[in-house]
């Protein structure tokens, strides 16, 4: 509780909109996991179990595109075997998040592969756990979704379009 409350919640603004209770339950039910050096947190392809800061290491981030997007072609890697085609590296330190994409585009796989470049220990919240915390607000959701979309994570338009977080953007335009 202390560590998330103390280091990963200022430096996140993410958790600026959620209430003390709720950076409290969110570090009540987060987990500690250590990944040694060159070891994989999750590849491209695969589906999101879970929500990730980094307490401390650092981690390399390759984005991929999907199969046909730009007309991508492979890599040689388990990323481009599955069809997607890399669009560059980038480094995830102390205090930056990943693994949102999963979470808030359900039956949507990652894009991207994430490993450790040197010895790091991230918080970890399931997707059961981020859902029960994070389910009901829908501020930080559409500051995740608009963040994944800044980082070119995701195109605009599936965000708005996705049956999940299509309901964010029109109470959004609402208010």
């Amino acid at each position: 509780l202390f560590l998330v409350q103390r280091f990963a919640a200022p430096r996140n603004s993410i958790f600026h909109s959620l209430t003390p209770a709720e950076v409290a339950e969110f570090a009540r039910r987060a987990t500690f996991q250590s990944v040694p050096e060159g070891a994989i947190v999750y590849s491209a392809g695969e589906m999101s179990d879970a929500f990730y800061i980094v307490a401390d290491g650092e981690l390399t981030r390759t984005s991929y595109e999907a199969p046909g997007a730009n007309g991508g072609e492979g890599v040689g890697d388990e990323a481009s075997e599955a069809g997607f085609a890399s669009v560059g590296d980038h480094r995830v330190s102390v205090g930056d998040y990943f693994g949102e994409v999963g979470l808030l585009l359900p039956h949507t796989p990652m894009i991207a592969t994430v490993m450790a470049a040197k010895p790091s220990t991230l918080i970890k919240i399931s997707k059961v756990d981020f859902d029960a915390v994070i389910g009901s607000n829908k501020l930080m959701q559409l500051e995740l979704a608009i963040k994944m979309q800044k980082r070119q994570d995701v195109q605009l338009q599936l965000l708005v379009l996705h049956p999940h977080t299509h309901p964010l953007w029109v109470e959004f335009a609402i208010e």
